[in-house]
């Protein structure tokens, strides 16, 4: 016992920093209704995976503790830029189902637990088959390793090559949070242009509702995306995914 104490000891403080940094990858693991047990333990066996392949590191007492919650602070907004991925699929679904209706029903996406447009929910199934289609999980892992490579757990802030931890911690946080908010615009953009383009027609028309004069464009145009532009589309949709999630993980 005392042998494997002694073996172990040179990889706890950079096991303690890659679980930090592995966490809050949790919640996106696995649908929500498989539970807790199986999302940590993959977690677990990720970080200790990440940790055997790193090898033991010496890690400065007095930085330990800034590391830390950097690398937690770099997996929450990692976590936050794959719900956005998820997110920007259901806002497309969304989008067709509001071209058709304004007020679209809505139902639980099977295994998610989130309520959404009948479309949406398609969307959000097609994206987890795309995903495991390509050998998502795969590429996300080799994602992760290269991330590692590049913002080190003991020393997240080298990236910038800079030797005072303080200064560069502030631009890794502002060039995280600036990369998810770059996703989230367009989806922002395209709800807001529905919403207005509809609620300029009922001020201009009030004495007509706005969404009936809409219906014929909006069925047009669902067709047109659906069955026609349909394979295209996810191929281009399934690329940015994996494009974003690699920009994500690289913070490239």
């Amino acid at each position: 016992m005392e042998t494997l104490l002694i073996r172990v000891a040179p990889y706890q403080s950079i096991f303690f920093l890659t679980a930090a940094r592995l966490m809050p990858l949790a919640p996106n693991l696995f649908p929500r209704t498989a539970g807790f047990f199986p999302r940590w333990i993959v977690v677990m066996g990720a970080t200790l995976y990440f940790t055997i392949v790193q090898g033991p590191r010496e890690v400065p007492q007095d930085v330990f503790v800034p590391a830390l919650v950097i690398n937690f602070l770099v997996g929450t907004v990692l976590s936050v830029g794959l719900q956005i991925v998820l997110g920007l699929w259901l806002s497309l679904g969304a989008v067709f189902d509001t071209l058709r209706n304004p007020n679209p029903a809505s139902g639980e996406v099977p295994g998610l637990q989130l309520e959404a447009s009948p479309t949406a929910a398609m969307f959000a199934l097609l994206a987890v088959v795309y995903f495991l289609s390509v050998a998502g999980p795969l590429q996300v892992a080799l994602a992760l390793g290269h991330q590692l490579r590049h913002l080190p757990p003991e020393a997240p802030w080298a990236f910038f090559q800079n030797q005072h931890w303080l200064s560069s911690t502030l631009r890794l946080a502002s060039l995280l949070f600036t990369t998810v908010a770059l996703f989230t615009l367009p989806v922002m953009f395209v709800l807001l242009f529905m919403e207005f383009s509809v609620g300029f027609l009922a001020v201009w028309l009030p004495q007509t509702q706005a969404y009936f004069l809409m219906m014929p464009v909006r069925a047009m145009l669902t067709l047109l995306f659906l069955f026609v532009l349909n394979p295209l589309i996810l191929d281009r949709i399934g690329a940015a995914t994996l494009w974003m999630i690699r920009n994500i993980m690289q913070l490239s």
